[in-house]
C-alpha cells in the first residue's frame, strides 16, 4: 500500500468501508457531546476506517504538523463508497499535506505583519479582526490559517484586556471581524461577555466568521440564538459562514439558518475555490442555489491562499476566471458571489476579474494592485509548477 503523497491526495491511503448510516445516538442534538466524540487522532482515523493501518505512521507525522478535528455529524455527510467525494476531500487528512512547494507561505497573507496584539490584525482602516480562539468544530484541510491553528491555545482573559485597550485608543475602528478558530467555539455566556465589551468600547458592527453552521449546526441552539438576538439590539451583527459544496446543505442546517435569521442576523456566506471539491460552474451554481433558499447571500469565491500543504487543493488563477465568468449568465446577479484573492504579504483583498488584477507576460504571472496602498505586487501562480 503506497503510503507517500499522490497527486489526487493519496486516496490509496483512504479505506473504503460500508456506506450504511449508523444509527443515530440520543446525544446527536448536543454539540458538546459532537466534540467529544470528534475524531482527532491517526488512532481515531484508523479505528474509523478512514485509513489503512499501512499508512499509519504517515498520518501521525501530518496530524503532528497539522491538527485534525471532524464531529460526528460532518462524518456522517460523507459519502463512504465514493472516493471523490467533495466532503471526506475537506475533513479527512491526506498525505499530500506533507508535501512542500517552494512559494508556500506559513502566514499567507501577511496577519502578523498588522497585528499590534497577540489576537488582533488591523490591516484596514476602519476594522480589524479580533482571534478570541484558535479552536475549531473541524480542522479543514485547505484552511489558510492551518499553521497559526496549531499554536497555543489563546488564553482570552489574558489577551483581551490590552485589545480592548487598542480599539479604545482607535476609534476609527467601528468594525471587528471575530475570527479564528471559530468564535463560536467560546461558550455562549463567554461569547456574550465579549460582545458586550467590544459595544463597551464603541463597536458599531460586528461580524462573525464560522464554520459552525456547517460543520456542527447544533452549535446554533435556542440559547446562542436568543443571545445574539440580544446582542443585535446594540450593534449590528453579520455572521459570514463557509460553504463550499451544496452537500453541506442538510436538515440541521436549515434549522440552524432559521435560527440565526429568526434573531435578525445578516447572513453571508464566502467559499474556497478547490480542485476536486467544487472547481466547476455546475457545483457553484447549486451551492448558490442553495444558499439562496437558506436565506444567506453568497458573498466571496476565495482562491486559496500559498497556504503550506494546500498545493493538491488549487487551481490556476486562469481557470479560476475562467470557470468563474461561466457563471454570468447561469446565475442572477445578486447570487454571483465575488471572486477574490488575497494579495500575499498583507496586501489585501482585490477581486480577481477587476483592473486590479493584470497577467503578466509569463504563464503563472500575475500583478496585484493593492487597495491599502496602491502598489502593484507581483505574483506567481503554484498551480503552474
Amino acid at each position: 500500500m503506497p503510503t507517500s503523497p499522490t497527486r489526487q491526495g493519496d486516496r490509496s491511503a483512504l479505506k473504503p468501508i460500508s456506506n450504511s448510516a449508523p444509527q443515530v445516538p440520543p446525544q446527536w442534538s448536543d454539540w458538546r457531546w459532537q466534540l467529544r466524540e470528534a475524531v482527532r487522532s491517526p488512532s481515531d482515523l484508523l479505528r474509523g476506517g478512514w485509513i489503512e493501518r499501512e499508512a499509519y505512521q504517515d498520518f501521525q507525522a501530518l496530524t503532528a504538523q497539522f491538527k485534525t478535528l471532524i464531529t460526528p455529524y460532518y462524518l456522517s455527510l460523507i459519502d463512504r463508497q465514493d472516493p471523490d467525494c467533495p466532503i471526506q476531500k475537506q475533513a479527512i487528512p491526506s498525505l499530500a499535506e506533507l508535501r512542500a512547494h517552494p512559494g508556500e507561505r506559513a502566514d499567507p497573507i501577511g496577519d502578523q505583519a498588522h497585528s499590534p496584539t497577540s489576537i488582533i490584525v488591523h490591516r484596514y482602516p476602519d476594522r480589524a479582526l479580533l482571534f478570541p480562539t484558535f479552536e475549531c468544530p473541524m480542522f479543514c484541510r485547505y484552511c489558510f490559517r492551518k499553521e497559526a491553528l496549531n499554536d497555543q491555545p489563546i488564553k482570552l482573559h489574558q489577551a483581551l484586556p490590552d485589545s480592548l485597550s487598542y480599539l479604545r485608543g482607535h476609534p476609527e475602528i467601528k468594525e471587528v471581524i471575530l475570527s479564528g478558530g471559530d468564535p463560536l467555539m467560546l461558550s455562549t455566556p463567554k461569547l456574550s461577555s465579549l460582545i458586550a465589551q467590544l459595544i463597551e468600547v464603541g463597536i458599531q458592527r460586528l461580524r462573525i466568521h464560522s464554520r459552525m453552521p456547517v460543520t456542527l449546526p447544533q452549535r446554533i441552539d435556542d440559547e446562542l440564538s436568543q443571545a445574539l438576538g440580544q446582542a443585535q439590539r446594540s450593534l449590528t451583527i453579520t455572521l459570514i459562514t463557509h460553504f463550499n459544496h451544496p452537500k453541506e446543505i442538510s436538515a440541521e442546517v436549515v434549522i440552524a439558518a432559521q435560527r440565526l435569521r429568526a434573531a435578525g442576523l445578516i447572513l453571508l456566506n464566502q467559499s474556497v475555490l478547490l480542485r476536486g471539491v467544487n472547481d466547476d460552474p455546475h457545483t457553484l451554481r447549486e451551492l448558490s442555489y442553495g444558499l439562496s433558499r437558506l436565506g444567506v447571500i453568497p458573498y466571496y469565491l476565495h482562491h486559496p491562499d500559498l497556504t503550506r500543504g494546500t498545493h493538491h487543493f488549487r487551481r490556476s488563477l486562469s481557470d479560476g476566471l475562467a470557470l468563474y465568468r461561466q457563471l454570468r449568465g447561469q446565475l442572477s446577479g445578486y447570487l454571483i458571489p465575488r471572486y477574490v484573492i488575497e494579495i500575499p504579504g498583507g496586501g489585501g483583498k482585490v477581486e480577481v476579474d477587476s483592473g486590479s488584477v493584470q497577467a503578466g507576460e509569463r504563464l503563472g504571472e500575475w500583478w496585484f494592485k493593492s487597495p491599502l496602498t496602491q502598489e502593484l505586487y507581483h505574483y506567481f501562480d503554484l498551480a503552474h509548477e
